[in-house]
Parts: structure tokens; sequence; C-alpha cells
């Protein structure tokens, strides 16, 4: 797995810890290696405890991602106490969709459900330290 600790940090807004998650311009391989780290690092934080920002200004859109987000719905859940999403391209935004139907069907929908999309960081960072 390629190391992506730029792309994966926490920093501190308004007195609230967040952590980042910036696909921006990713692609396919770069994508995939920062969703593993990302479910590597929600696995050693408490329950319900994370503000998640997920960054996607012209990331790659691969479908075989929406499954491996699918796959880790239940960890989502447990983990993300808000999460914010910036950046999502048209194609991204019916991909998140997807992903929110097949969530529900499953009994998996709170933490992406509950997920906001925004159109800039400040409004987005803003909502996760409120």
């Amino acid at each position: 797995m390629t190391e992506t600790p730029e792309r994966l940090k926490i920093f501190n807004h308004k007195g609230a810890s967040i952590l980042a998650c910036d696909f921006s311009h990713c692609d396919r391989e770069e994508g995939k290696a920062l969703l593993e780290a990302l479910v590597k690092r929600l696995r050693s934080e408490p329950g319900h405890s994370v503000r998640l920002l997920v960054q996607t200004k012209g990331a790659t859109h691969d479908p075989s991602q929406s499954t491996e987000w699918k796959r880790h719905l239940e960890l989502f859940n447990d983990r993300l106490a808000k999460t914010a999403v910036t950046g999502l391209s048209p194609l991204n935004r019916m991909a998140m969709s997807g992903v929110r139907m097949y969530a529900r069907l499953v009994g998996q929908e709170s933490a992406i459900a509950q997920a906001k999309i925004f159109d800039s960081r400040e409004t987005a960072v803003d909502y996760l330290a409120s």
C-alpha cells in the first residue's frame, strides 16, 4: 500500500479535532490506498468520535471504490460522529447516492446518510466544528 500521510491528517478548527481525508486529484491507485489508510485509522478511534472531512475535487471516479466504501459501512457508522464532503463531481454525487441507497437497504445508513455535501471547505469545517 502506498503511504499517504499528507492526505490523511488531523487538524483543529474552532476547538474541534477534525480528520481530513484528501482524495483531491487522486488517481485510481492512490484513491484505493487512501481509503485503506482511512479504514485503518478509523479502526483505532473510539466509537462515534471522528469528525471527518472528505475532499474529492478532481478525483478519478472508480466504480470499485463505491464497493469498498460499502464494505466498510458498519465501521463508518460506528466511528463517525459527523462527515462533510467537498468537491464532488456530478458522477461522484451519483456514486454517493448509490452508496446511500445500499446503506439504507442493509440497515447501515446513519453515517453515510448524515454525510453533508458542501461547496466549500470553509463551510464544511465550520459544520464539523459545530
